[in-house]
């Protein structure tokens, strides 16, 4: 499953009902502004024989920033109005020579890599371990069989696995088997490359109320959603050619 297409780039889709939502979560009307003014600057520009770049660019970044709002709310304000920051950002650098909408949406949904409690992940390490994936992923999700099979292939990587057993009951009895195994790596690794169920009793300490808590505090949606150190998040299952770019670029920064 590829992570879908940045949202705003089909035109028709930003209405004025749309912007009325937008409202409803943005606290601070000049950032409301912002986005409205470069999607309608944009439009106005269209008019014309010949727009310019920067006009193009506005009514873009504005559309995304539109639709994405509309659509998504779990991308509302946070409390330190960062995301506030980030509209305002994007909007002053509609100028630049940049892909803005797929860097503002992206910048809306990135994490704090370094607040993860690695303490709770299942960890394995091969070769340097340079580059690094956190991946919050489910027993019974055949898309996170797939993906952890892809990674298989990568070699000087550091895989962090958070279980997230939304799926079904069974997941939940898997997951604090893993945990409760006297190898927990091995046990989620045999059950999610080999099918092979773990066997450890489900009566230990485990951290599986807290990792739910987690995605749902990181508003994790579907299995595997997965981030970089960069913070940024993905969704779905990417095939090894597509998703060593992205690790090499995360790991060199």
């Amino acid at each position: 499953m590829r992570r879908s297409t940045t949202p705003g780039l089909d035109l028709s889709t930003a209405s004025q009902s749309d912007g009325r939502r937008i409202r409803k979560v943005i606290p601070r009307m000049e950032d409301y502004v912002l986005i409205e003014s470069m999607h309608v600057a944009g439009m106005r520009a269209l008019r014309h024989a010949k727009p310019s770049r920067v006009a193009i660019r506005r009514l873009i970044c504005g559309t995304a920033a539109i639709v994405a709002l509309a659509s998504n709310p779990s991308i509302a304000l946070a409390d330190d109005d960062r995301q506030a920051r980030m509209i305002a950002a994007a909007a002053a650098e509609t100028q630049a020579d940049r892909n803005l909408p797929e860097e503002w949406l992206h910048s809306l949904d990135t994490i704090d890599w370094h607040s993860l409690p690695f303490r709770w992940a299942l960890t394995t390490r091969r070769g340097s371990g340079r580059r690094q994936i956190a991946i919050f992923s489910d027993p019974n999700c055949p898309y996170c069989r797939r993906f952890e099979k892809e990674l298989e292939q990568v070699d000087d990587i550091t895989v962090h696995v958070f279980m997230y057993p939304v799926i079904r009951a069974q997941s939940v009895t898997q997951s604090k088997s893993v945990w409760c195994s006297r190898n927990r790596v091995e046990a989620w690794r045999a059950l999610m490359l080999r099918d092979v169920e773990p066997t450890a009793a489900t009566d230990c300490n485990h951290p599986i109320e807290e990792l739910l808590a987690l995605g749902r505090k990181l508003k994790v949606s579907m299995t595997p959603t997965w981030f970089l150190p960069t913070g940024e998040r993905y969704k779905g299952a990417f095939n090894v050619r597509d998703i060593m770019p992205l690790l090499d670029k995360s790991a060199s920064r």
